[in-house]
């Protein structure tokens, strides 16, 4: 039994965190821009990743409800899209809007570093004296 794999098939694989939620709205951004500036149809962007199939595995998956609804509105592009670039253009700005807050929302939070204690050993204390000492020989002339 030969099973042909598409791209569809790879994202359903990889869904279920939060990199993969992130990774999904990072391709839906590129798509909506790539449909804005004519370089991808809607059947295009169907074939890759606005499809059924994908729609029903962030489903299954219980994946955030901000990508569900995204999906909701560009599962409607094909029949938007005869309604002419107005309609398209909302449909485009809800896609982005939710997709931007998908990776707002999943973005790792950092820390900054803690700052080093000043310490009081011995050795410490030696090492700062060393270090005055080279540069007032440094600087004599």
């Amino acid at each position: 039994m030969n099973q042909t794999r598409d791209r569809t098939d790879t994202i359903l694989e990889e869904m279920g965190t939060s990199a993969s939620e992130r990774r999904i709205a990072t391709l839906a951004l590129g798509m909506v821009q790539a449909m804005r500036h004519h370089r991808m149809s809607v059947d295009e962007a169907w074939d890759e990743l606005f499809n059924v199939k994908v729609y029903a595995g962030l489903r299954d998956r219980h994946c955030d409800r901000r990508l569900l609804k995204m999906f909701s509105w560009a599962l409607e592009l094909p029949n938007v899209e005869p309604l002419g670039e107005e309609a398209l253009a909302e449909s485009y700005e809800a896609i982005e809007a939710l997709a931007e807050s998908v990776l707002k929302a999943t973005a790792r939070h950092t820390r900054p570093l803690p700052r080093p204690r000043r310490t009081t050993k011995p050795a410490v204390k030696r090492l700062r004296l060393v270090g005055q000492e080279r540069e007032r020989f440094r600087a004599a002339p």
